[in-house]
């Protein structure tokens, strides 16, 4: 397999959490960041609900049954991944997704790092970027447009890496985007996307955990709950069985991606050459690092910048115009 060139030690957004990466300027933009952030407090707010009522209306009244032993294995294990499942998706939400630097296609030489300019690419009939002279950039990349020229954002004035696209709601080119999530405010990008695949797999993991050992012992009971413990655990074991079926799908989606070493955006282009598969280990290693038991933990173990990607081909892969989300 081939690998595009590596870039030199720059200057970029690393994974952090920032609850307001995106400032907002004025009261217009302070109301739509509160409206953005309505679904990321609801999901919270569920799942501490959900959590609260196995823990104390399950959990705790096996153990005033007597079933203590039972009780604090069943609720230690519902606490651990209710919050694992907190956690994951608090950093998916409001972890940098990685955006693309000023200066990142400085290109290393022998002789010195050459900076391709603007000079290099200019308008052509419709919009299209025409190459007009020779350009060492050319090395760096894998996508190219349809014409052989690289990749250029009018709106943030910069050239993109290969798997970089522009955000229109973050307004900003985002380094290998998946896609922008309404649930967590922000974007599916390099740096969270562990994150977002993690709290995928531990919806349908916690949410069948409650419906299984929950729902066991209100079938065991024998009767419709009439107590407000009862009811209130009642409601909680349906609602975390429909979102584990329901998410169940949507995981396996996209971890069928990751397998592949695919995004959203990228399966959605009319292309459907794949030259990021590189094996599914090492697709997988590439999102979840190579240490294997931190796999599933919401820790940052992403390899490389995400700047530039190891290909399975030494064939410029062209791309029609790039999708705007």
């Amino acid at each position: 397999a081939s690998c595009t060139a590596s870039c030199p030690n720059i200057t970029h957004d690393m994974p952090c959490l920032n609850l307001l990466a995106h400032k907002p300027r004025g009261p217009v933009q302070w109301c739509m960041c509160f409206f953005g952030y309505l679904p990321v407090i609801f999901v919270l707010m569920l799942v501490v609900w959900i959590q609260s009522a196995y823990t104390c209306c399950f959990a705790f009244t096996l153990c005033q049954e007597g079933a203590f032993f039972q009780g604090g294995v069943l609720g230690l294990i519902g606490f651990a991944l209710g919050c694992l499942l907190i956690v994951s998706y608090v950093r998916a939400c409001f972890t940098t997704p990685g955006f693309v630097p000023t200066g990142w296609e400085k290109v290393a030489s022998d002789d010195a790092s050459t900076v391709i300019s603007a000079a290099v690419v200019e308008a052509g009939a419709g919009g299209s970027l025409l190459l007009r002279t020779s350009c060492p950039f050319q090395g760096v990349t894998v996508e190219a447009k349809s014409n052989g020229a690289p990749r250029y954002c009018r709106k943030c004035r910069l050239y993109k890496p290969d798997r970089a696209h522009h955000c229109s709601d973050c307004d900003k080119c985002i380094i290998k985007m998946d896609h922008h999530c309404p649930w967590l405010n922000n974007c599916v990008g390099f740096y969270n996307h562990k994150f977002f695949l993690l709290f995928l797999m531990y919806i349908p993991t916690a949410g069948g955990w409650v419906g299984a050992t929950a729902g066991h012992y209100l079938l065991g009971v024998g009767k419709v709950p009439t107590t407000p413990c009862g009811i209130n655990l009642f409601a909680a074991t349906i609602v975390s069985a429909m979102f584990a079926v329901a998410l169940l799908f949507f995981f396996l989606f996209h971890l069928w991606l990751a397998m592949r070493n695919c995004t959203t955006i990228e399966m959605m282009e009319k292309s459907r050459r794949n030259v990021w598969d590189v094996g599914v280990r090492t697709n997988l290693e590439q999102i979840f690092g190579t240490t294997w038991y931190l796999w599933l933990l919401p820790v940052c173990t992403a390899r490389g910048a995400g700047l530039t990607w190891p290909s399975n081909t030494s064939a410029p892969r062209h791309s029609g115009p790039d999708l705007v989300l």
